[in-house]
């Protein structure tokens, strides 16, 4: 999560824990030179930034005890998350089945021009240290596996929600004839802290099969059901629609 403060502060920081122990060395003279003295204050300084920021971290208790370092600082996202994805693969199809002539002419900017997505139920699983944060992403229909690439904590301003935002890579193994076996895809997405739950929110775009026009996008709506990211979840049973475009 240092990302969405800067490097800077983390040195700054780094600065001042290496200070403390200095000066705390130095008060009970051990060790007694000054270069042996400096060199334990750095090793004891990296220690304590791992024990702090570490995914097992003590940072997690201290955010556990003062909820509200949630919303002042950046959300402990680690867990396991249900959802759906909701992908505009029908409106893909609609345009291609009536461009063949294998349905009713379609207009998209039509009145009549909107089409249901597809929603595809799926698990996000998250593990996030003050260094680095790990996304996974899980279809029931299992017919691909995705992981992230990197992965960008960004801070809420003036009043507006903390964000995530991903760059992942998806493979399928056994495609169908209308999508790839890789592609890479971004998600965009909103952190809201309820009462009862943290939902995360908003779009998903894909490059998938891009040079036919059927790159896919979506909206993506999880919500934390355990705080461990390895989480065994009950999948729903697949639904009854196109594989390719989840």
């Amino acid at each position: 999560m240092l990302q969405a403060f800067g490097w800077t502060i983390f040195l700054k920081a780094g600065a001042v824990i290496a200070f403390a122990w200095m000066a705390l060395l130095t008060a009970i003279g051990l060790p007694e030179s000054l270069f042996s003295r400096a060199n334990a204050s750095l090793t004891l300084t990296v220690a304590t930034l791992v024990v702090l920021g570490a995914k097992w971290g003590l940072w997690r208790w201290l955010w556990r005890w003062i909820p509200a370092l949630n919303r002042w600082v950046y959300p402990d996202l680690n867990g396991t998350w249900r959802g759906t994805l909701a992908s505009n693969w029908p409106v893909i199809e609609r345009m291609a089945k009536a461009a063949k002539g294998e349905a009713e002419t379609y207009d998209p900017f039509s009145a009549d021009g909107h089409t249901r997505l597809t929603e595809v139920p799926m698990t996000l699983r998250i593990e996030a240290s003050w260094f680095k944060i790990h996304v996974r992403m899980e279809t029931d229909s299992q017919y691909s596996n995705s992981r992230a690439l990197t992965v960008t904590p960004v801070r809420g301003e003036n009043g507006d929600p903390h964000k995530l935002c991903y760059v992942f890579e998806n493979e399928t193994r056994d495609p169908v004839s209308t999508d790839s076996s890789y592609h890479k895809g971004t998600a965009w997405l909103s952190i809201t802290n309820g009462d009862t739950a943290t939902v995360l929110d908003g779009q998903v775009w894909t490059e998938r099969n891009w040079r036919k026009g059927l790159n896919t996008a979506g909206l993506l709506r999880v919500e934390r059901v355990s705080a461990d990211p390895d989480a065994a979840v009950l999948a729903k049973a697949p639904e009854n629609h196109h594989p390719s475009r989840t």
